[in-house]
């Protein structure tokens, strides 16, 4: 059973403040300023002070200030705010602005837009877009055709 009291806030940094306390069995469990909400059902808590909300099942961590929101669960990061979203998981990082994609794992660096592709390692930088591709493809089937045309006609010099 916890029973929340009013007290002084105990460290010098917020002197002066009002501060509630959480005791549960005797122990402080979480103090913090007056106008902030705690709501917990065992499973799921959540915290709110009027700008940022944070909530937590004990496995994921989702924090929000209005403005920008992270989500956590330990092993990855979702950070977004609303135009932009940044996903990390520790080894690699993934940026999308909803036009172009960034990803990186420390050593490659891939950047797309939709129609063109940057592929960097710091040393070499591999770039390549859809035009590319189909002009590469149309090159290759127009030789393809006229060489069989050349085995079927009997022009073919080998």
């Amino acid at each position: 059973m916890s029973v929340i009291i009013l007290a002084r806030p105990w460290s010098s940094f917020v002197r002066g403040k009002k501060y509630r306390v959480i005791i549960k069995n005797g122990n402080t469990v979480r103090g913090f300023i007056i106008g902030e909400t705690i709501s917990s059902d065992g499973q799921e808590t959540i915290s709110s002070d009027g700008q940022e909300t944070i909530s937590s099942d004990g496995q994921e961590t989702i924090s929000s200030d209005g403005q920008e929101t992270i989500s956590s669960d330990g092993q990855e990061t979702i950070s977004s705010d609303g135009q932009e979203t940044i996903s990390s998981d520790g080894q690699e990082t993934i940026s999308s602005d909803g036009q172009e994609t960034i990803s990186s794992d420390g050593q490659e660096t891939i950047s797309s837009d939709g129609q063109e592709t940057i592929s960097s390692d710091g040393q070499e930088t591999i770039s390549s877009d859809v035009k590319t591709y189909q002009v590469m493809l149309r090159r290759l089937y127009q030789v393809m055709l006229r060489r069989l045309y050349q085995v079927m006609s009997g022009d073919y010099i080998k």
